[in-house]
């Protein structure tokens, strides 16, 4: 998303219903719900799946405007969080960027290599050899990516930018492409002969979608461009969510709560269908709030620009490191009032956690998780955010253990508690977890699983035909 927020006025704009978040939630279930779904018919051209970040590295104080370029180092520190959430990295322009070039090859990054092309013929023409330069020299990049949202921004005219994907595609033995909106591809259809393959651009937030209908926004115009070029790859060269910022449209909020919620459902669905993505983005940037742009552009990250996660964050380590189940995360909730917790939880859960204690080490028996409330059948009332807690124990824990937690309604949905145990038998509560549903859906299942270090499941333990007996939204 290179382009700024006044290019995007020129994007066609359609108006979204304002949902009460209750109801985004259950749609989520509904769009989760993945052995309810038949695969598309566009899956069969769809892109390998591959979970792609696009990665600006300026931190505070630094911008490419004035200059002000990371250090190698500054990079380098960046790689071990690269590597949580992706398994390749688009960058959008190649000048100043070889600290990154350097530090993926490195950390064994996959690279998508941008040229930027401004309209300056002697720049875009630097741009397009320092390119090709260095997809000859370095064997991790993968892809050249000639062009961000150039046609969009009127930066060039399609003939223009068909001469420099031609040039570029002479001069490489690794797919050349270009990212542009989707709706600029269907209007555009000659540019599909100058590619390897399409790379789409879907912003449901800049184009008035509500978080809960953003991922049936996405699925719609994905769609339309695999229809309109069938045979033709094509891989989501940007799509997320900001977490901060003006509203663009009524309706439309940026919020970590959004960003969740619209990540949750987007995973799911990339993983069912087969799509190959790029996420925008891994960090936030705060040059990009520079020289009256507006305020949402450089909050667009999975984490803050200090490094610190994000609640999505978490998403997308799951997605990466193990298998996946739909998630509903709880959101923008305050836990319900319980008994001080003996075991420590964390939002951003990892699949290899540090002991914090040494078990007992004359525990006899096989490790054991239970759930001690709610019992089998019992009616609950839960917290305006539909949520309760849960509490149990486990017994013969070994060092590193840790309990991960699903309920079921009409599919399984992992719940956003981890709780990394501290000693071998003890007891623990889990909040929130979240029961959504009305009707059938109503008779819910709460499974605790022990995890050993490495992620193999231990035990497991279930209570079954839980009712909620009062209504609930969450805020």
């Amino acid at each position: 998303m290179g382009a700024m927020d006044e290019r995007r006025k020129t994007m066609p704009l359609r108006a979204g219903a304002l949902l009460a978040l209750g109801v985004m939630i259950a749609l989520l279930a509904l769009q989760a719900a993945g052995a309810a779904r038949p695969a598309r018919a566009y899956r069969v051209q769809a892109a390998s799946p591959r979970q792609a970040m696009a990665y600006g590295p300026f931190r505070d104080g630094q911008s490419p405007e004035r200059g002000d370029i990371p250090t190698l180092a500054q990079v380098r520190a960046d790689m071990p969080l690269l590597r949580q959430i992706a398994d390749s990295i688009r960058i959008y322009s190649c000048a100043d960027m070889g600290a990154v070039i350097t530090a993926t090859e490195e950390a064994g990054l996959p690279l998508a290599l941008g040229a930027w092309l401004s309209g300056n013929a002697a720049a875009d023409q630097q741009e397009l050899d320092c390119a090709v330069a260095q997809a000859q020299q370095h064997p991790h990049i993968n892809s050249l990516v000639i062009g961000n949202e150039t046609l969009l921004t009127g930066a060039l005219t399609s003939a223009q930018l068909c001469q420099d994907l031609d040039q570029a595609r002479g001069q490489v033995d690794i797919p050349v492409t270009t990212g542009e909106p989707w709706h600029i591809w269907l209007d555009h259809p000659e540019l599909v002969d100058h590619v390897d393959y399409l790379l789409v651009h879907i912003h449901p937030y800049w184009e008035c979608q509500p978080a809960g209908q953003a991922l049936a926004f996405v699925e719609d115009k994905y769609g339309q461009v695999c229809s309109r070029y069938p045979g033709k790859r094509v891989v989501l060269g940007e799509v997320g969510w900001p977490t901060a910022g003006d509203a663009s449209c009524p309706g439309v909020t940026p919020g970590e709560d959004e960003q969740a919620l619209f990540a949750a459902a987007f995973l799911q669905w990339a993983r069912q269908e087969g799509v190959g993505f790029t996420w925008f983005e891994a960090f936030d940037e705060p040059w990009k709030c520079e020289s009256g742009r507006p305020a949402v552009e450089c909050h667009w990250g999975l984490y803050n620009a200090d490094r610190s996660a994000k609640p999505a964050q978490a998403l997308f380590l799951l997605d990466r490191h193990s298998t996946w189940l739909p998630l509903v995360l709880r959101l923008g909730a305050a836990p319900s009032p319980t008994p001080t917790r003996t075991a420590t939880t964390t939002r951003t859960p990892s699949p290899t956690p540090t002991a914090t204690a040494t078990p007992t080490p004359t525990c006899a028996g096989s490790p054991a998780v239970q759930i001690t409330w709610p019992a089998n059948n019992a009616h609950v009332n839960t917290s305006s955010n539909c949520t309760i807690t849960v509490q149990g124990s486990v017994s013969c824990a070994p060092a590193g253990a840790y309990l991960t937690f699903a309920v079921y309604t009409n599919g399984w949905y992992n719940q956003e508690p981890v709780i990394h145990l501290s000693e071998a038998n003890q007891t623990w509560q889990a909040y929130a977890i979240y029961l959504a549903g009305q009707g059938t859906y109503n008779n819910h299942r709460i499974r605790a699983a022990l995890h050993a270090s490495g992620g193999a499941e231990l035990a497991t333990a279930e209570v079954t035909g839980i009712v909620r007996d009062n209504s609930c939204s969450t805020p």
